[in-house]
């Protein structure tokens, strides 16, 4: 949809990608991006995984889109046939490799289709993929400003926690799936202490 004298609707698709990117992380949802070119090259499926070179994952959310690569939706049938699971947030693409092609429709079809809203990908999310992460208040309610990212390093959980908010600081009761010792890391100074 780009076009060097009119971008809106590049600027429109560009915009709802990054609004649904922002959403995942208020909602404590950490994620990577899938890039196509990356993911023919070293994508791949296993089972109920979706493989992208040394990464494997339990969910794929394909973003209001136009077109996708064949061999993306190559990838993403042979996920769905094994059970795998995948979001799509409409629009829907309808081209494969910028061509009209039905086959994109009858592929993602089969997905959990959502309206492009964070109440409707929430829900969605809430239903297929437990939470690894829980950032709430002592009531329970979320702290949408609290971001965070999580990393694996060989035996190391590794959470990397940020408030975006520039108003205002939280006390925040942060749950994570893991079992083993806390250790705080200070950005700062690079120290390391044990945490009770």
């Amino acid at each position: 949809v780009y076009r060097p004298k009119a971008t809106d609707a590049s600027d429109a698709l560009s915009t709802r990608f990054a609004k649904l990117s922002e959403s995942l992380l208020e909602m404590s949802r950490d994620h990577d991006y899938g890039d196509e070119s990356i993911i023919a090259k070293h994508g791949k499926v296993n089972g109920k995984s979706f493989i992208v070179g040394k990464q494997s994952y339990d969910l794929v959310i394909v973003p209001p889109s136009h077109t996708l690569r064949a061999s993306t939706i190559n990838l993403l049938e042979k996920f769905l046939k094994n059970g795998g699971k995948v979001i799509a947030v409409k629009h829907l693409p309808t081209m494969i490799e910028g061509k009209e092609d039905a086959r994109a429709w009858q592929v993602l079809s089969k997905a959990r289709i959502v309206e492009d809203t964070v109440v409707d990908v929430r829900e969605a999310l809430d239903i297929v993929l437990s939470k690894d992460v829980s950032i709430s208040t002592g009531d329970g309610s979320d702290i949408n400003p609290i971001w965070y990212h999580h990393r694996r390093e060989w035996d190391t959980e590794i959470y990397f926690f940020v408030n975006t908010s520039l108003k205002s600081g939280y006390d925040a009761e942060v749950t994570v799936n893991a079992v083993g010792r806390l250790e705080e890391w200070d950005p700062l100074t690079g120290k390391k202490k044990s945490v009770p």
